[in-house]
């Protein structure tokens, strides 16, 4: 079987490098929502949740309250150091001009990323999340109704 492999090529003034790191990134935290999506349902003795956090993620996330679903070996302590310096890191622009879901790396091996409308869905309407990539650790971060509307940020 022959294969023809056919150049991507970036719109004039785009770096195509920058966009592939992205999306890997993206892509792990997604494929860990949707693998842990079953054991994760609600009333479900494998995933832990954790008291409420007050966070603002600035011109993207906004001031919001925001709630954890834990999958895997993560205190809620933890969750709550992981998802402030995120969303502290996206409040003082740390998310660059051409990543779109603010895919970041975190001290201690995390990476996060605010879900598509698609993988919110797989992920039971989690609008972002983080995966350890040395363990099998996953947070899913869920808006609070209540403040902004719930579901995903706006970019």
């Amino acid at each position: 079987m022959v294969t023809s492999e056919v150049p991507v090529r970036a719109r004039p003034g785009m770096r195509a490098w920058a966009i592939g790191p992205i999306v890997a990134i993206a892509l792990l935290v997604a494929v860990g929502a949707r693998d842990a999506a079953a054991s994760a349902a609600p009333g479900s003795a494998t995933a832990a949740r954790c008291a409420h956090q007050r966070v603002d993620g600035g011109p993207i996330g906004g001031p919001r309250t925001v709630r954890f679903v834990l999958l895997g070996s993560v205190s809620c302590a933890r969750a709550h150091q992981v998802v402030g310096a995120y969303f502290h890191k996206m409040k003082t622009g740390q998310c660059g001009r051409l990543n779109n879901f603010c895919a970041l790396m975190l001290p201690g091996s995390w990476y996060c990323s605010i879900f598509s409308a698609g993988v919110s869905a797989t992920a039971g309407g989690a609008m972002l999340g983080c995966a350890n990539q040395r363990t099998s650790a996953r947070i899913r971060v869920f808006n609070v109704a209540g403040g902004r509307a719930a579901g995903l940020l706006s970019l």
